[in-house]
């Protein structure tokens, strides 16, 4: 027997920002990338906020956020099901996106590295980024 040992190409820190949804449990994680982006730690509160004009989804780090965020394993995480099912719902996810997830019940959606116009990271879910 010859045996070789595995080695990931890509280690967990190397992650790109983004948010995980549960359809079914309204569980909304964010990774340990996004979660340094953000600078948020347990108890922090977030909001999530949407353009009118184009349709693009916003996450922010506020005092007076309406979403209260907790440890979880790798990264943060908090619930609200109608959240998740709103995102889900978002027509602005791509079509490849979409097509994935027409029977899943778990979504990531990227979030940008940058902020815009004071702390609002957007997430990475139309076409057009």
């Amino acid at each position: 027997m010859e045996l070789e040992k595995f080695i990931p190409k890509r280690s967990a820190g190397s992650r790109s920002p983004a948010i995980h949804l549960s359809r079914k449990t309204g569980l909304i994680s964010i990774n340990n990338a996004a979660v340094t982006v953000l600078s948020l730690t347990h108890g922090d509160k977030i909001e999530f906020l949407k353009d009118k004009k184009t349709g693009e989804w916003y996450i922010a780090k506020r005092t007076g956020g309406n979403l209260q965020v907790r440890k979880y394993n790798h990264g943060v995480c908090f619930v609200c099901r109608d959240l998740a099912e709103t995102l889900f719902s978002n027509p602005l996810l791509p079509l490849h996106i979409l097509a994935s997830i027409e029977n899943r019940k778990a979504l990531s959606i990227p979030i940008a590295r940058q902020s815009v116009d004071g702390g609002y990271f957007c997430l990475l879910a139309s076409a057009s980024h």
